[in-house]
């Protein structure tokens, strides 16, 4: 290869990468981005608020939430089996409705036993946690669900809101 042919090649490979790296900071910068917007708009869930307490206050809420979610594990598994029922029910050729209701029904009851437990097991972190720390806690509370829900340790809402009554 000629030198103008090693300086061509040069040329083009520090700009791909020039372009590359470009691209990265891009993408960075509008997760980032995105993720302001977000807590603009919803404010911090119940994790996030967690992140501003002393570390005693962090590790007991992380530690009781923990117990909690062990305690609602059944509950879920069991919402989880019953909407696996209800989709089984709904696909059969002979359409049950009744069947399929009833499931869902059982499902709902069982997903807001889990539930229960979880918030009172939140409620009693929160008894024990001074009024700043509860302050800071409180605007999570109306997004407490979403990292549930993310990551598998609370009930997911059904397609298109509750079943018909």
């Amino acid at each position: 290869m000629t030198e103008r042919g090693k300086g061509l090649a040069l040329a083009i490979s520090v700009t791909l990468n020039v372009v590359l790296i470009a691209a990265v900071a891009a993408g960075l910068w509008m997760a980032r981005q995105a993720w302001r917007e977000r807590m603009e708009r919803h404010g911090p869930d119940l994790f996030q608020a967690a992140r501003t307490l002393p570390q005693a206050d962090q590790d007991k809420l992380r530690a009781d939430m923990r117990e909690g979610a062990l305690s609602a594990r059944a509950d879920f598994h069991a919402a989880r089996d019953l909407r696996r029922k209800a989709a089984q029910a709904a696909a059969r050729a002979s359409y049950d409705r009744a069947v399929v209701l009833q499931a869902l029904r059982e499902a709902n009851a069982a997903e807001l036993r889990g539930r229960g437990k979880l918030d009172e097991r939140l409620t009693a972190v929160l008894a024990t946690l001074s009024p700043q720390a509860r302050r800071t806690l409180a605007p999570g509370l109306e997004h407490r669900s979403r990292r549930l829900h993310a990551h598998g340790a609370g009930p997911t809402p059904p397609p298109g809101g509750a079943p018909p009554s």
